[in-house]
Parts: C-alpha cells; structure tokens; sequence
C-alpha cells in the first residue's frame, strides 16, 4: 500500500476527530445538546453540525475508494 493512501486516510480521519470535538465545544458554548433542537442554519453551532456530519459520511466513501484504486 502506498505511503499517500496512507497519509490521506489519516488525515481524513484526524479531520473527523477535530471536527467531532469542535462541534461538541459549539454545543457546550451553545448550550444546544438535545437533538431536535431548533437551530439558526446560521449559528456556529449548526455550521459545526453539518461540517462533522458531511466529513463522517464522506470520510469513510474516500477511503474505501482509495483502498480500491
């Protein structure tokens, strides 16, 4: 295997581990801990939210796709 695969599957899972503790930061300085919560699509919060969610579903596709090239 490659050293790049294995750097870029690295750093895309160090990518989802900041994003994961950034947004639990947000929910502690936004006081927005129960799901189902309304939320300002705006807010630091939701932003964080969607940033995590995105890298925690595309993360894991690329590096079944660089495991597969």
């Amino acid at each position: 295997m490659h050293t790049t695969i294995l750097i870029c599957s690295a750093a895309l899972a160090i990518l989802t581990l900041i994003l994961a503790f950034w947004t639990s930061v947000q929910r502690g300085s936004s006081n927005t801990i129960a799901y189902g919560a309304p939320l300002d699509p705006t807010s630091a919060m939701a932003m964080a939210h969607r940033a995590h969610g995105n890298s925690a579903e595309y993360a894991g596709l690329l590096i079944a796709l660089f495991l597969v090239t």
